[in-house]
């Protein structure tokens, strides 16, 4: 999960540099901080105009269900579980790619249990204002997500984006919204 700072044409062509390193990293099947570290050290070259990405990135083990994480100035992912409330992953984070060529961005890890989701998003959703300029909010959120626990992937994502909707009314969309939700189902 990753957004760039800015808007228009700038943005969508560093972002594009951004997905392309991104799916070199992955395909030399590198480690989630291995991953992040690349993309910086080649979003920070020729970046004169000091764009930034923020990321969020992970590999599940299907057979443990071991997810293995690590931010770049992006929120944690949001953990789904059945018996408990929702709330972000544990993550220290590291900053945003693109700026400093020595960040480091720490590994995370956590063990996804059968019907466990993670939801990633990015801050459209939490940042989204209505009318009046409040805004939804992190705490919002996690009261939208905390009854869909056991809820389809599809369904989750779809829930949100409404409740941000509905929340926002006739005010205008101030940033994008992507929304990701992984369910981990056991192994296979």
């Amino acid at each position: 999960m990753a957004d760039v700072s800015g808007k228009g044409i700038p943005a969508a062509l560093f972002m594009a540099r951004a997905s392309t390193l991104f799916q070199s990293a992955v395909a030399r099947r590198l480690d989630p901080t291995e991953i992040l570290d690349e993309v910086n050290r080649g979003l920070c070259r020729e970046n004169a105009f000091g764009m930034y990405v923020t990321a969020a990135c992970g590999a599940l083990e299907i057979a443990s269900g071991e997810l293995a994480f690590a931010c770049a100035g992006h929120q944690p992912p949001v953990r789904l579980c059945a018996g408990g409330p929702p709330g972000p992953l544990p993550a220290q984070g590291g900053t945003v790619l693109g700026l400093f060529e020595g960040a480091v961005y720490p590994l995370e890890r956590a063990r996804l249990l059968p019907g466990d989701a993670i939801f990633a998003f990015t801050d459209g959703v939490d940042e989204a204002f209505d009318a009046a300029g409040a805004l939804f909010g992190r705490e919002h959120l996690l009261a939208c997500l905390a009854p869909l626990a056991g809820a389809p992937a599809a369904s989750v994502n779809a829930a949100v984006r409404d409740a941000v909707r509905r929340f926002a009314g006739d005010a205008p969309q101030s940033d994008d919204m992507t929304l990701l939700t992984l369910r981990y189902l056991g192994p296979a």
